[in-house]
């Protein structure tokens, strides 16, 4: 017998935020693939929060982007506020 070994390719979604965009890097990755996550406000605006969780675990993330590897962590609820005038 021979056996093959099965890859799994996942589609890489972004949501919609209000007031700002979020890209990824590429549309499609394989299990153990980095993908960097970018996010960025609209013009007058700023983000202000970004959480990653890798399970129940928040992940440290600094900046507007962060790089992860498909099967463990996911950004949940980008907030981008308005600039103070």
């Amino acid at each position: 017998y021979t056996f093959k070994s099965i890859t799994f390719v996942y589609s890489i979604e972004v949501s919609a935020i209000e007031n700002g965009a979020v890209t990824a890097d590429k549309s499609t990755a394989t299990e153990g693939e980095t993908v960097t996550l970018t996010v960025t406000a609209a013009e007058g605006y700023i983000l202000d929060t970004l959480t990653v969780m890798n399970g129940d675990t928040p992940v440290e993330v600094t900046g507007n982007s962060f790089t992860t590897t498909i099967g463990q962590e996911r950004a949940t609820n980008p907030y981008v506020k308005r600039i103070p005038q």
